[in-house]
């Protein structure tokens, strides 16, 4: 059996395993986005970072660091706001985790931020957009009701 398989088996048959096994990777691919996020943002120093955060900078330094932190969710929303970027946390497939892993690159790995977001800013005016037409739509049809309601009843039947 080659090493592969019997990892594969391991992960399969042990929860202990799986656990180090996402584990282990999430402590090598969290510390490699932040890093790479920070170092293409408008906050490329450690410090700069840490303040927008409101952290310590051997904090952040930590959390750059492969297999130091135990991240919780509070810390990687505040570094998500701080870099101006959002946030997924999803349950995936052990294939989609390891397609993920295997495809990320900490050199290309650089989404848009807010400020650069024309997607999301598109989308937060276009329910606007849409308030303002149903808005329209019931003056129309409240001004139809009331001049109907001045027209002779033969005419609405």
């Amino acid at each position: 059996m080659s090493e592969r398989s019997r990892v594969i088996s391991k992960l399969i048959k042990d929860r202990a395993s799986r656990e180090a096994y996402i584990g282990a990777k999430l402590k090598v691919l969290i510390p490699s986005q932040i890093r790479a996020l920070r170092l293409r943002s408008n906050t490329p120093r450690q410090e700069d970072l840490a303040n927008a955060a409101a952290m310590k900078q051997s904090r952040i330094s930590a959390m750059e660091t492969p297999g130091t932190v135990n991240f919780n969710l509070e810390t990687l929303v505040r570094i998500a706001s701080a870099l101006k970027v959002g946030l997924i946390v999803k349950f995936v497939s052990f294939s989609e985790m390891l397609e993920w892993e295997n495809g990320f690159s900490q050199d290309e790995f650089n989404p848009v931020t807010i400020d650069n977001d024309a997607e999301f800013a598109r989308q937060q005016t276009a329910p606007a957009a849409r308030r303002e037409s149903e808005i329209i739509d019931a003056e129309i049809v409240e001004a139809s009701a009331s001049e109907a309601s001045t027209l002779p009843t033969s005419l609405l039947m």
